[in-house]
């Protein structure tokens, strides 16, 4: 039996449709929350390790540049604990998952900067697949546009040796993949309709003025027509993920 250690940051994000997958595969799930007073822990005993989202910025603001490449004291202390096991499942050969800050923490893991996106993503946008998919560790599950959800103000770099997956119109680096099993997804993949409505009630990002942030109202009214794709398409890749590990 396959077996998942998630990290889930908050109450609000949460592993949403990715969790009722894993539980249809009969993968063993272990949660550790950190909005319970869960500790990060040093290693992994099982296959998989998912790191979610979270309202914390790994951007430096005493950088000229508005980047980091290591973590400071402007974050919390759990997150070098967490930088580090991502470091460590990469190197044990772990199937590793990161969304969002997630990914966020998984490409500064691998070296790379996070930064300040040029504009604010919030709400649903399509993005566009840019690698090879002829190359034998593509992923045939992932489609060449996809319309996902978005709710960002910062983007990676894409690390070193790294494939370079996605991007949208706003934010160039969507998504990459590191060898056949380290994924890291700037967009929400994971959402269900009620992580959606948390989100605009714990956040305020959909009340930015930015050409790629949605009010409420539309979120909403997107949701209903892309959500289930999404999800579809969420299901496919899983299963594929999951195949390799």
């Amino acid at each position: 039996m396959l077996h998942a250690t998630i990290i889930q940051h908050t109450a609000v994000d949460v592993a949403a449709s990715i969790r009722p997958l894993l539980e249809q595969a009969d993968v063993a799930i272990d949660c550790v929350r950190l909005d319970r007073g869960d500790s990060i822990p040093e290693r992994i005993h099982g296959d998989i390790l998912i790191s979610l989202g979270a309202p914390v910025s790994l951007v430096n603001s005493s950088s000229p540049h508005g980047d980091f490449s290591s973590v400071t004291s402007s974050v919390p202390d759990w997150v070098a604990a967490e930088r580090s096991l991502l470091r460590w499942a990469v190197d044990h050969d772990k199937a590793v998952l990161g969304i969002c800050f997630g990914a966020q923490l998984l490409a500064s893991a691998l070296g790379a900067k996070v930064h300040r996106n040029g504009l604010t993503e919030a709400g649903w946008h399509p993005v566009f697949r840019i690698n090879d998919d002829s190359d034998s560790e593509a992923f045939k599950s992932l489609p060449p546009t996809l319309t996902t959800f978005h709710w960002h103000r910062n983007t990676f770099e894409i690390p070193h040796d790294a494939t370079h997956l996605y991007r949208s119109d706003s934010c160039e680096n969507q998504a990459f993949q590191v060898g056949s099993r380290i994924l890291g997804f700037q967009f929400h993949f994971e959402v269900n309709d009620r992580s959606i409505r948390n989100f605009l009630l714990a956040s305020s990002l959909h009340r930015e003025t930015s050409a790629a942030v949605q009010d409420r109202d539309e979120i909403i009214k997107q949701s209903a027509i892309y959500l289930d794709r999404q999800q579809q398409c969420l299901g496919r890749f899983i299963s594929e993920f999951l195949s390799r590990c």
